[in-house]
């Protein structure tokens, strides 16, 4: 409602200057208010998917190209995913924002935490069959799954880390790459929950 009523108010201001600026900085609050109230019902486990047995591949290869067309500049990315890992029950439409998101963190990383001197910045994606009973970790029952890993090769996160990167609102970053505000790893993991994964 809003978004819409700013469209057509945006229409009658075309001649106003300073109207049409105000117009479009309220139109951009709108849409970030309304994708930062989406990141909260996904947060909360509340949003709903279209599961259906599909593919990795092309939701993951479709984000990593995506994201690392706009920020990648000379990053080389690799996608190992061997033709018979298995089909999973999910919405691809959610296993993309999830790649976009680790595909972002990989990309930041990079940037802030090159690996070395004349060393190619890399990221790459794998994925494997997990058969059988136990999965060893003690949150997934057991079955099988499919492991899908993102790698990069920077400086990697310092073990005092690890333990809230899930935390919402949690960054290591400052400036300009607290853009997401530290909620694109809570986002991934209420996603992949969701996922039973």
């Amino acid at each position: 409602v809003i978004t819409g009523n700013i469209e057509l108010a945006k229409e009658e201001s075309r001649e106003h200057g300073i109207l049409l600026e105000v117009l479009t900085r309220l139109e951009n609050s709108a849409l970030d208010a309304s994708r930062l109230s989406r990141n909260f019902l996904t947060i909360a486990e509340r949003d709903v998917y279209s599961m259906s047995a599909i593919g990795i591949e092309p939701p993951i290869r479709k984000a990593l190209t995506t994201v690392l067309d706009e920020h990648g500049n000379g990053i080389d990315f690799q996608i190992d995913i061997p033709g018979d890992t298995w089909q999973v029950k999910g919405d691809p439409k959610q296993i993309r924002r999830v790649s976009r998101s680790l595909a972002r963190n990989a990309v930041e990383a990079l940037e802030q935490n090159p690996g070395g001197p004349n060393q190619q910045k890399q990221i790459r994606v794998i994925a494997r069959n997990i058969p059988g009973e136990d999965t060893g970790i003690p949150e997934l029952p057991p079955g099988d799954y499919v492991e899908i890993v993102f790698s990069d090769n920077g400086a990697g996160i310092l073990p005092e880390h690890l333990e809230k990167i899930f935390a919402p609102y949690y960054s290591t970053r400052s400036g300009t790459a607290r853009k997401h505000r530290g909620l694109g790893l809570t986002i991934a993991r209420a996603i992949i929950n969701a996922h039973k994964g």
